[in-house]
C-alpha cells in the first residue's frame, strides 16, 4: 500500500506554518511517503512545491469577502481578518496533485473483476 500526502499550505517559505510544513514534508519524504505542498505563494523552484494558478478574479472574490466583513462590523476595522465567512476560495479536489493518479485505471479494473490493493488518493 502506497501513501501520498499533499500539504497545504498558503506560503511555501514565509511563517510559522511555512517552516512546520516544510519539516513535515521533509520527514515524510524521508520515511518513504511521497509527499507534495500545494501553497498559494511559492518562493522556491522545488518540484515537489506547487502553486496554485493566481487569478485576479480570486483576489475579487477576496476583497468582497472584507468589504462584508467590513459592513457587518459597522465599517470598524477591528477583526477584519481574524473573520472567515468561507465564502470564497479554490476547490482542490479538482487539480492534479489531489486526484487519485491510478483512477482510471482502477475503475477499468474494476469493471472487468480486477482487484487492486491501493488506496493512492493523491499524486505525487
Amino acid at each position: 500500500m502506497h501513501m501520498r500526502v499533499l500539504i497545504i499550505n498558503t506560503s511555501e517559505r514565509i511563517g510559522g506554518a511555512a517552516i512546520a510544513a516544510n519539516r513535515l514534508m521533509e520527514a515524510l519524504k524521508n520515511n518513504g511517503i511521497k509527499t507534495k505542498m500545494l501553497v498559494r505563494d511559492k518562493q522556491t523552484d522545488q518540484i515537489s512545491v506547487v502553486e496554485l494558478k493566481k487569478s485576479w478574479w480570486k483576489v475579487w472574490q477576496f476583497i468582497w469577502e472584507r468589504v462584508v466583513i467590513w459592513q457587518a462590523n459597522h465599517f470598524k476595522k477591528h477583526n477584519l481578518f481574524a473573520v472567515d465567512i468561507a465564502n470564497t476560495g479554490t476547490n482542490i479536489t479538482a487539480l492534479p496533485e489531489f486526484i487519485r493518479k491510478n483512477y482510471r485505471q482502477e475503475k477499468r479494473n474494476r469493471l472487468f473483476g480486477i482487484s487492486l490493493q491501493t488506496n493512492s488518493f493523491l499524486v505525487s
